[in-house]
């Protein structure tokens, strides 16, 4: 497709692709042309604009894209480039915004002395957080009702469940915490605690003595204990009965 020779203005049908072969900028210096999308298919079917002889456009380029759903370019002649004076396409952001092009610009060594605890210790603070996380804030939030469908036995089904606490609750990661050595150590200082606070004393186990039964008496045993009264009728020291 050629440009007519008295054309300034060139509306492009993109319905199919479209290669178009730009005018000799020797032919008239200072010539404006206008090349534009008219049914917004460029995006499909992009327009190629061609350099004709050794002209080129700006940049060096002997080819200019116009792929951009009704987008339009503005070129004027110059010796022999075509220089670009008015652009409406919009920017794709695909090979801008990507891990490759963001790598060296958004790591922990970039970040670290942005996101810090110095740096976050006037902004991320109980004064400064007191109005935002609240029962008063979260109420509406943080509910029976809302959580409903979020944590139920269905939806835990799969997190919590024998297979997958298999690793964390065993017999072999609580040996060193309930046990039979560890319990002993721990309920013998709470009894010598109890005594010391006066909770458990002779005294009082005493006053709790005076209706023991013989049943009673069976499975409980003491080394040193002083009771003022005791109504039975058995009592029974060693093998021998009185």
């Amino acid at each position: 497709m050629s440009v007519p020779s008295t054309a300034s203005f060139v509306g492009v049908d993109t319905t199919s692709l479209k290669t178009i072969t730009m005018p000799l900028t020797s032919l008239r210096q200072g010539r404006v042309i206008t090349f534009k999308d008219k049914t917004g298919n460029a995006a499909t079917n992009p327009i190629t604009l061609t350099a004709a002889g050794s002209d080129t456009f700006e940049g060096s380029k002997t080819q200019y894209l116009i792929n951009t759903p009704y987008g339009s370019v503005t070129f004027i002649s110059k010796g022999t480039v075509w220089f670009v004076m008015n652009v409406n396409q919009s920017v794709s952001l695909s090979s801008l915004v990507s891990t490759a092009n963001l790598v060296n610009l958004v790591s922990t060594a970039n970040l670290a002395n942005l996101v810090s605890t110095a740096n976050l210790a006037n902004l991320v603070s109980t004064a400064n957080l007191a109005n935002l996380v609240s029962t008063a804030n979260l109420a509406n939030l943080v509910s029976t009702a809302n959580l409903a469908n979020h944590v139920s036995t269905a939806n835990l089904a799969n997190l919590v469940s024998t297979a997958n606490l298999a690793n964390l609750i065993s017999t072999a990661n609580l040996a060193t915490l309930v046990s039979t050595s560890y319990l002993t150590s721990q309920i013998g200082s709470t009894v010598v605690g109890l005594g010391t606070a006066g909770y458990v004393s002779t005294a009082t186990l005493g006053a709790n003595l005076s209706s023991f039964s013989t049943a009673q008496s069976q499975s409980f045993y003491s080394s040193n204990i002083s009771v003022s009264s005791l109504t039975t009728s058995s009592l029974t020291f060693g093998t021998g009965n009185g």
